[in-house]
């Protein structure tokens, strides 16, 4: 494998045991969540309050286009059934809260993504969550499972469905009033 073309970089860290310990140490570690992430010059926030205040501090609105857009979308989508009154909810529902996503794109557009957050439901066999990932990881990744012998199978998932059904009976609260600070 480390003679293909695009892997021979991984050669280094099979001579020397101490630099492939490094490695996988360093690929383990994660990002702490008070720091900034940076993309295309921009930074992108954390969540709709953090976004909101890069809006001032950059004196425009383009986080919150993106976070309107996004959220019509998913009304158009009827995504949801909307209930005015929490005890309009039948007891044995779940409560899953709804996360914004941030993205700065390429070309200076801002991009949102509201999900449900998965983990407080028990994952089904049958559905896996992906990420994206970036294309060191899944080197090294490769190099893990060659130097023990596993076998990979992978699988690309394109898009985000807005009106997926769920085997679950569950709610979530939007309060954008508490979210801006109000």
């Amino acid at each position: 494998m480390v003679d293909t073309p695009g892997w021979k970089w991984c050669k280094q860290y099979l001579k020397n045991p101490r630099k492939f310990i490094n490695l996988s140490r360093i690929f383990t570690q994660q990002k702490s969540k008070k720091s900034k992430k940076y993309k295309f010059g921009a930074e992108v926030p954390r969540n709709l309050k953090h976004a909101l205040e890069l809006e001032k501090i950059n004196g425009n609105i383009m986080w919150g286009e993106a976070t309107e857009k996004e959220v019509n979308e998913t009304l158009e989508h009827s995504t949801f059934i909307i209930v005015d009154n929490i005890s309009e909810i039948p007891k044995d529902y779940l409560f899953i809260p709804l996360q914004f996503v941030y993205n700065h794109k390429f070309d200076g557009r801002r991009k949102e993504h509201l999900g449900a957050c998965g983990n407080f439901t028990d994952p089904d066999i049958a559905e896996i969550y992906s990420g994206v990932v970036r294309i060191e990881r899944v080197r090294i990744l490769f190099l893990i499972a060659d130097f023990h012998g596993l076998i990979i199978i992978s699988a690309d998932v394109c898009n985000v469905y807005l009106n997926g059904y769920t085997k679950e009976k569950i709610y979530t609260e939007i309060n954008y009033g508490k979210l801006k600070g109000e």
